[in-house]
């Protein structure tokens, strides 16, 4: 017995992804990319609810996984609206639960949830780790595509690189 859950079969892997709504073909994508990671399937079971990109919908999606399909873990928490309740709500079941989302701070919400997408703050430590440490470069220019994302790793780079004691010349989206 974990948590609440009263059963759970160690071959049914479970996936709450958005597959109706604006992320519809994002949810896609990660479905292809976890069928692929299975093969044929073999061993496990892939079992998946619509998470419909929405915090309740994944909230929903892992409870019906967890508690109905008895899901050994739950891959999900794509959208950054969805992934802290999803994370939450796998923990509250303490069932092992693998977030999607670049969001900081996800795994934080206990022992059962974990992170398989670098955070812009993971990704500007370790590209400024090899560009100052390494390589020994102190000043940057630097260039963004005028999206929410690349404003967020460009200002985590910044923030960064003037915490190493760099220093960024220029700037522009």
């Amino acid at each position: 017995r974990i948590g609440r859950l009263t059963f759970v079969k160690p071959n049914v892997i479970g996936v709450a992804v958005p597959l109706s709504g604006m992320q519809k073909a994002f949810g896609q994508r990660i479905l292809d990319g976890v069928g692929l990671a299975l093969g044929d399937g073999g061993a496990f079971k892939l079992v998946v609810r619509d998470s419909r990109g929405e915090p309740d919908g994944a909230a929903q999606a892992i409870e019906q996984l967890a508690l109905q399909e008895g899901a050994m873990v739950v891959i999900g928490g794509a959208t950054t609206g969805e992934a802290e309740r999803a994370a939450a709500t796998a923990e509250e079941l303490q069932l092992p639960f693998v977030s999607l989302s670049r969001q900081d701070g996800i795994t934080e919400a206990g022992p059962n949830v974990f992170q398989n997408m670098l955070t812009p703050v993971a990704q500007a430590r370790g590209l400024a780790e090899l560009m100052m440490a390494r390589r020994g470069m102190k000043r940057f220019a630097l260039m963004w595509p005028q999206v929410p994302y690349g404003t967020e790793l460009a200002n985590a780079f910044w923030d960064e690189v003037e915490a190493r004691g760099g220093e960024v010349r220029a700037a522009e989206s």
